[in-house]
């Protein structure tokens, strides 16, 4: 209902208008052209009186009109716009709609990282998890890496680097103890693995594993 208003409000303005418009073409600022066709009328003979009124009809009635065909013109665009107008809401409150709904799973996605992810260091859990496999932790560099502007987790989550070597591993202990950490549910994944060759033994290897992590922003 308030739209239909403003539709009609919005009528009524561009109509006054164009009449305005016709009012000031035809008889000029204050009049003054209409002074000048009545003085100019009166001089006239009374058989060119009754031409001039003859030929002011056909002109007045082509202004109406055209007048007509200009209000129609300005309706037919003026519908056009509340149309588009219509359409582009309707569209509007779809993305809306669409956007909450992502909102949602993306906030409840967040959520549960945040209950998974170390918020302080994830060398006490991989020390503990080495041992349980029978390895023993070497260096350990954990490091933030910057979030990129397009990144929607960067003002809810940290990206984190961690460098892990290792010393004297054996292959299956520390497949063991990487397959363990794939499967924990804390969001730590294996981003590359390199694994070098002891001199001396076909057994033993020295390994450098590098972790990506979140942590809360």
């Amino acid at each position: 209902m308030e739209q239909l208003e403003q539709f009609i409000e919005k009528m009524k303005t561009r109509f006054s208008e164009i009449i305005q418009k016709l009012l000031l073409e035809i008889f000029g600022e204050n009049n003054e052209r209409l002074d000048f066709l009545l003085d100019s009328f009166n001089k006239l003979q009374p058989n060119q009186q009754r031409g001039a009124l003859a030929g002011s009809a056909v002109v007045f009635f082509l202004m109406i009109m055209m007048g007509i065909w200009i209000y129609a013109a300005q309706v037919a665009s003026l519908r056009a716009e509340i149309s588009d107008s219509f359409s582009t809401l309707r569209q509007f409150r779809s993305l809306a709609n669409e956007f909450g709904m992502e909102n949602t799973k993306f906030t409840l996605l967040v959520d549960s990282v945040k209950g998974k992810v170390d918020a302080t260091s994830y060398k006490p859990y991989l020390d503990q998890l080495a041992k349980k496999n029978g390895l023993s932790l070497g260096q350990l560099d954990e490091r933030d890496i910057a979030a990129t502007e397009e990144s929607p987790l960067g003002k809810e989550l940290r990206d984190v680097a961690i460098d892990v070597n290792f010393d004297n591993v054996s292959l299956p202990r520390l497949l063991k103890f990487l397959t363990e950490i794939e499967k924990s549910g804390k969001y730590l994944r294996i981003d590359d693995l390199r694994i070098r060759s002891r001199y001396g033994t076909k057994l033993f290897f020295d390994a450098k594993v590098l972790f990506r992590a979140y942590k809360p922003a």
